[in-house]
């Protein structure tokens, strides 16, 4: 059987890591309806990988390089055909039952955005939950903005959305979580499922990590959170007030942290 599923790779330059993520998604028990492979400036060899398939919904999205994966995963979403979007990173893999469970999902609870938990993998080959303990089996904004509970290998929504919350945000700024900007905006219109069965490989090995990011935690969230209020601004007002009070309450734990730190300071130099 084929889904009317369109599944959005990019990739830069790891023609082998990119191999191993198009094969899990053409063994899929619940077939995807096209592959788009979204380049970010890659090499010859990447795109010979990619024909090499000889398998007509395996396509080749070229584009010129940028450094942040919103990019190519916005060419791909212009490009898809398919009533549903799903995204995968070059370096990651689906078990073979993903696609089929979430559509099945889909259809028991009526959603239009679900995702899954994750088989973590690090540089110690070593494999583990990435959520031991998921907060529930679906989470709207109020939940999504104090936690990131998306992997975004694990991610599919209807392409009706798209209409409304435009795509990935792809300011400079944001070098990092810019996926977790747009599970943001999409949780202001609908909840997100959540299947807590592991039914991707997720490669967390920062030597192999295509972004380098010194920013911490907190200051790359309160990127997200400000591109976030300039979205609903313009789009969903409602919500301009909501993000602004988190921003807030960002800023005086941030205060607090650099308070502690002073303080210690201080102490150590007596």
């Amino acid at each position: 059987m084929v889904s009317s599923v369109s599944v959005i790779i990019p990739t830069y330059n790891r023609p082998q890591a990119l191999r191993r993520a198009i094969e899990s998604v053409l063994n899929q028990t619940l077939s995807p309806l096209e592959i788009l492979v979204c380049e970010d400036g890659s090499s010859v060899e990447t795109r010979e990988l990619v024909e090499s398939f000889n398998d007509p919904r395996v396509k080749w999205l070229p584009g010129l390089h940028a450094g942040r994966p919103a990019i190519p995963r916005n060419r791909g979403i212009q490009a898809a055909q398919g009533v549903w979007l799903a995204f995968l990173d070059d370096d990651d893999t689906w078990l073979p039952e993903k696609l089929e469970k979430q559509m099945t999902l889909v259809d028991l609870n009526n959603l239009l955005a679900v995702c899954t938990n994750a088989w973590r993998v690090t540089n110690q080959n070593q494999n583990e939950l990435f959520f031991y303990q998921p907060i529930t089996n679906e989470f709207d904004f109020k939940q999504l903005i104090n936690n990131n509970w998306i992997i975004s290998s694990s991610v599919l929504f209807h392409s009706k959305l798209i209409k409304k919350v435009i795509g990935f945000p792809e300011s400079e700024k944001l070098t990092a979580l810019e996926d977790y900007g747009l599970w943001l905006r999409i949780s202001t219109f609908t909840k997100f499922g959540l299947l807590e069965e592991p039914l991707i490989t997720y490669n967390d090995d920062p030597r192999q990590s295509l972004r380098k990011n010194d920013e911490t935690e907190q200051q790359q969230k309160k990127k997200i959170l400000l591109d976030l209020k300039c979205w609903a601004k313009r789009h969903h007002r409602i919500y301009c007030f909501i993000v602004l009070i988190y921003l807030i309450k960002l800023f005086f734990i941030q205060f607090y942290f650099d308070l502690i730190n002073y303080l210690k300071k201080q102490i150590r130099t007596k």
